[in-house]
C-alpha cells in the first residue's frame, strides 16, 4: 500500500499525510503471542511478514551502516485522522534483513478511544500509560489529527548492519 520513509526527522511538509483503507485480511499468523497466551500453540513464532506488510501502511529506514542494538520500550507516536469515531491501531516493529526477509521484533496495540494518558498507579518508568477503562473512552474527533502514543513490547534486539528498520 505504501512504503514510506522512516527517518530521524519529521516530514518537512506541514500537510504531509498518508491515506490507508483498512484491510481486514492482514495478519501476523496463528502462532503468535496472541494465540500462545492461552496455550493454543506449542511454541510462539511469527511468519515472514513481507506479504503482510504489502497490505499495510509501512515506513522503512535506509540500510543500517552498522549493527544497532535496541533495548527497552520503543515508543511510537502516531498522528491520525479517521472517518470512524474509533479504531484499533497495531504497530509492528520489524527488521528487514539485507536478503529481504521481514522479521517481527516487537509490537504495540491501542484502541484510539483509549488514548487518554494518565498517571499509572505504580512506577511504570515514565512510559505512556492508558488505563483503558470504558469510562475513559473518548471518540476520535471528526477530521482532526489526534496523537496516539503506543508503548511497544519491551525488547533487546540487535539489528544487523545492512538491515532496515520498519514500522
Amino acid at each position: 500500500v505504501n512504503d514510506g520513509v522512516l527517518g530521524d526527522s519529521p516530514p518537512q511538509e506541514l500537510a504531509a499525510f498518508d491515506e490507508y483503507e483498512i484491510d481486514a485480511s492482514t495478519t501476523t499468523g496463528t502462532t503468535t503471542r496472541w494465540d500462545n497466551a492461552v496455550g493454543a500453540t506449542p511454541r510462539m513464532s511469527y511468519a515472514e511478514l513481507g506479504s503482510n506488510d504489502a497490505k499495510c501502511l509501512t515506513y522503512t529506514s535506509a540500510p543500517l551502516d552498522e549493527a544497532l542494538t535496541v533495548v527497552g520500550h520503543p515508543i511510537v507516536t502516531l498522528h491520525v485522522t479517521a472517518e470512524a469515531g474509533d479504531a484499533d491501531f497495531v504497530v509492528l516493529l520489524e527488521e528487514v534483513h539485507a536478503d529481504g526477509f521481514v522479521e517481527y521484533v516487537s509490537e504495540g496495540v491501542l484502541r484510539a478511544s483509549n488514548r487518554q494518558l494518565m498517571d499509572a498507579p505504580y512506577d511504570n518508568l515514565g512510559l505512556p500509560w492508558q488505563r483503558c477503562a470504558e469510562s475513559d473512552g473518548v471518540p476520535l474527533p471528526a477530521g482532526a489529527p489526534t496523537a496516539l502514543l503506543l508503548d511497544l513490547q519491551p525488547l533487546a534486539n540487535e539489528f544487523d548492519a545492512g538491515s532496515r528498520i520498519r514500522v
